[in-house]
């Protein structure tokens, strides 16, 4: 959700709700600049995986807001984003949560392809699961856990290194 409300929405609290209890992924981008610096909804709850931004080297762009108070902060390439057909280029939370989203996909359009068993899709389908292995295949600054590509899906590694290195982070 490239987007952020200063105040909880309860027609997106139950929608989140029943797409949590439906195992959906939701990423959500914290927002920039509110008035209190805190964390936008629906990136704050718990059942969101909350993303914000870097620039290219993993360093917290001075936009983003504060971490969110419990939970995990994500962060990836939100920074001076080149767009195609743009004069310019793009920054803010809601590019990072766009390319999170992607990074996701790629994540689970490959374990997709080497699933062993219906528990270990279970787990990595799962906004715990995907939690759980982005926490573990990230490298921290400051207070954030920066999203890497190269670490999560490693080209210099074999599928199948890199699938039993995901099975390692889910504890499978």
């Amino acid at each position: 959700m490239p987007f952020g409300l200063p105040q909880t929405n309860e027609t997106i609290r139950q929608a989140i709700s029943y797409a949590y209890f439906k195992d959906i992924i939701m990423l959500a981008a914290t927002a920039t600049c509110s008035e209190d610096w805190r964390t936008s909804y629906p990136a704050r709850s718990n059942k969101v995986i909350g993303i914000s931004s870097s620039n290219g080297m993993g360093l917290r762009s001075r936009f983003n807001n504060f971490p969110p108070e419990s939970g995990d902060s994500f962060m990836t390439l939100g920074e001076n984003v080149e767009i195609p057909c743009l004069v310019s280029p793009k920054s803010g939370t809601s590019l990072a949560a766009i390319i999170a989203a992607g990074l996701v996909a790629l994540i689970l359009d490959f374990g997709s392809q080497n699933m062993g068993n219906e528990y270990a899709r279970r787990k990595l389908f799962s906004n715990d699961g995907i939690r759980t292995l982005l926490r573990s295949k990230t490298q921290m600054s400051y207070e954030d856990y920066f999203l890497i590509p190269w670490k999560l899906l490693d080209p210099n590694q074999s599928a199948e290194h890199v699938w039993s290195s995901m099975m390692y982070a889910l504890q499978y």
